[in-house]
């Protein structure tokens, strides 16, 4: 700060400050002999030379030794941002994990360690994004159920195997549990979940592989989608400069984990008339900078290790119109939203199979006053064996759910 801030002090008080005051200050002072001859124009009224040109020279010390003390109070707070953000970038490293389709591949993909607390026990596991694991019919998806993790060891990488035990909608949350055996638990120092609500808008630090190198990236945290996925604007990139980043740890300050990254929205590449992006934009911060983050919050990582343990939960509230139409799974989602008049014909509709919101139904819920029925299609994400292992698959339309509409 040192380098710009003061040198800008220099320039107030020597082009606007001074030169001004010189014309008041007594002729045999000192301070006004130094500076006399820079009081060569009457400054315009109204700028701070104007405002400032009847001050002593007692009065101009005062002027500039607040402008020192704030200055001073700046580079403070600057030092204790660049604290927090180093602290979370290094809680970060430390909860991130490489994980690899095989012992010899040469592809990083991120995933994150985290705990949390069951039944009064602490129980530890991982997370990778959904999207990466071998998919049907799809070149995607290459990293299977068991795979090797490389765990951070100080200045080393540990290699231990690790297993897929949870899936969630690879079209919304988008991420899968992972368990490590018990003796490898040692090894692993895992984030703490931050499941408080959170505050918008709220710095965050993420630490994860992008094109196979170790790289940080700081996120913005704006607000959350309808279908509760943390979203915020990041520094924009090129289409695939992120590739392997998905699945990240994404701290706060407290050195919690706020939520996992699950990917990105590169705003060049999209028309402003995108009907989704038109909808994320509704009762949000404008973005007018930069790229659209998604984020796996906390507290659904807490659904998805109930889950685990209790599969038949449906844990997932899907409200439309400030009304509670349904319940999910953690691995379901919605793939289609109908909106239906007093004689069940379609009035609106739209599929919904991406990681944004169900904003765009909402906004004709309250624009429209025909609306006598919600039709839900729910899509499920789950596992089908193969030969050698498994592999995941999305079914669109499993169930429908009518649910009669009255504002």
């Amino acid at each position: 700060m040192k380098k710009w801030v003061l040198p800008l002090h220099i320039f107030l008080f020597t082009t606007l400050l001074l030169p001004a005051t010189a014309q008041k200050l007594p002729p045999g002072s000192l301070l006004g002999k130094s500076v006399a001859k820079s009081a060569v124009l009457r400054p315009p009224k109204g700028t701070i030379a104007s405002i400032t040109a009847g001050l002593t020279d007692k009065q101009l010390e005062q002027v500039i030794l607040k402008l020192q003390q704030q200055n001073a109070a700046l580079e403070r707070q600057i030092a204790l941002q660049q604290t927090l953000s180093s602290q979370s970038y290094q809680a970060a490293h430390k909860a991130l994990f490489r994980a690899l389709a095989s012992d010899h591949s040469t592809t990083s993909l991120s995933g994150t360690l985290f705990k949390t607390t069951y039944n009064g026990q602490e129980e530890v596991f991982g997370v990778v994004p959904m999207h990466v694991l071998r998919q049907e019919n799809s070149d995607s998806g290459y990293l299977p159920r068991q795979f090797t993790a490389g765990i951070f060891t100080g200045h080393t990488v540990t290699f231990i195997p690790a297993q897929v035990v949870q899936l969630s909608s690879s079209k919304t949350a988008d991420v899968a549990l992972v368990k490590f055996r018990e003796e490898d638990q040692a090894l692993l120092e895992p984030l703490t979940l931050h499941t408080q609500p959170l505050q918008f808008p709220q710095q965050a630090y993420a630490q994860g592989f992008a094109r196979n190198l170790v790289t940080h990236q700081a996120f913005q945290l704006i607000g959350t989608t309808s279908t509760g996925v943390l979203t915020a604007q990041i520094p924009a990139a090129y289409e695939g400069e992120r590739a392997g980043f998905c699945g990240s740890p994404v701290v706060g300050e407290d050195q919690q984990l706020l939520g996992i990254h699950i990917g990105s929205r590169y705003v060049e590449n999209f028309p402003q008339e995108d009907t989704f992006f038109s909808a994320f934009q509704l009762n949000r911060p404008q973005i007018t900078q930069g790229d659209i983050g998604y984020m796996a919050p906390a507290s659904f990582l807490e659904q998805l290790v109930d889950t685990y343990h209790h599969p038949d939960l449906r844990p997932v509230e899907v409200v439309l119109g400030g009304q509670t139409i349904t319940h999910l799974a953690v691995n379901e989602y919605v793939s289609r939203i109908e909106l239906l008049g007093k004689a069940s014909q379609v009035l609106w509709s739209k599929d919904t199979n991406l990681k944004v919101s169900w904003s765009a139904a909402n906004a004709v819920l309250r624009l429209r006053s025909d609306i006598a029925y919600i039709k839900l299609y729910i899509g499920r994400t789950h596992a089908v064996s193969d030969n050698t292992d498994w592999f995941v698959k999305d079914q669109d339309a499993v169930r429908t759910v009518l649910y009669p509409y009255f504002k």
